[in-house]
């Protein structure tokens, strides 16, 4: 994350205002207004965004609790700029900020609206609908069970009884296809024929037929692999909640892998650099594993450390 990490939480000015300011994220902008344009922190919280004066001992200029805050979003007139709108009485009130760069801008948003089911009560029920069934190809090549959710800011992987147990940030998202049909990753049984807990019913968007999308994810460029009905329909979520809410520009479609390409690819790395030099036994402790110990292997290469599987 490029947030500043200069101005401590609350600080002077949260004592000054009788409460704790709790920022989560900070990054250097510039303001725009009648006045001219100056340097400013702008600080995400768990309570509302504000503004601090950096050449002040970081006072706070302005600051908007999210019931306040209309929205925050991408402004058409530069890929650097965002356009923050709050209420002010009976109307509402605009400012442009400028972010240092675009990827900084697409890192703002992301930060600032995943807290959006706190000034926009329509987008819980949006969120809700946006719910598929899929299946999860794991690293010991088994099908699981899971629900993808597309959200605002990312696609969200949850358990079957919905804890969110991980997450693709479209800001870190490369590119997204599926995998060519008739290799050795070919469909498997149905989620309620190897015990997994059933998911609940698909909402009502056109379906198609199974197919197994390819998401390709962060710098490293690693595949992740999910079984879905809902390919096409994720996809395009995904885009218009990317480009809507984040500013982003259309994530790539890349061509259909080979089986054999995917698995050469998955790690983002070839294969022949993971070969291990020493290997530890360690107990890995995760959500999405319910916070229970499983075993793993932690291996170190020339350039990683790997964790695998020791079945």
């Amino acid at each position: 994350m490029s947030a500043l990490n200069a101005v401590a939480t609350g600080g002077a000015a949260g004592a000054a205002s009788g409460a704790k300011d709790e920022f989560v994220a900070r990054y250097c902008v510039i303001k725009h207004s009648w006045k001219g344009k100056y340097t400013r922190v702008f600080c995400i919280g768990t309570r509302g965004v504000a503004t601090i004066d950096p050449a002040s001992i970081f006072k706070i200029t302005n600051k908007w609790d999210y019931p306040q805050v209309v929205d925050c979003v991408a402004s058409p007139k530069a890929p650097t700029d965002i356009t923050l709108t709050v209420r002010s009485g009976k109307s509402t009130d605009s400012t442009t900020f400028s972010c240092m760069s675009a990827a900084e801008r697409g890192e703002l948003l992301t930060d600032i609206q995943s807290f959006r089911p706190r000034f926009d009560a329509s987008w819980q029920p949006t969120a809700d609908r946006q719910v598929f069934p899929a299946r999860k190809y794991k690293a010991n090549e088994e099908w699981a069970g899971t629900l993808l959710q597309v959200s605002n800011t990312a696609l969200l992987q949850r358990s079957t009884d919905g804890t969110v147990i991980g997450e693709y940030k479209y800001i870190h998202i490369k590119g997204m296809s599926m995998l060519e049909e008739g290799g050795p990753h070919a469909a498997v049984a149905a989620a309620a024929d190897d015990g997994a807990a059933t998911p609940p019913p698909a909402p009502t968007h056109a379906s198609s037929k199974v197919a197994k999308l390819i998401i390709k994810y962060g710098k490293h460029n690693k595949l992740h692999m999910y079984e879905t009905e809902q390919l096409d329909v994720i996809i395009r979520l995904v885009n218009d909640m990317a480009t809507k809410y984040l500013g982003l520009p259309a994530i790539e479609r890349f061509r259909p892998l080979k089986p054999h390409e995917f698995d050469m690819q998955r790690l983002g790395v070839g294969r022949t650099e993971l070969a291990s030099h020493a290997e530890f036994p360690v107990m890995k402790i995760a959500v999405r594993h319910n916070n229970t110990p499983v075993r793993r292997i932690f291996s170190t290469t020339m350039r990683q450390i790997v964790e695998r599987d020791p079945a």
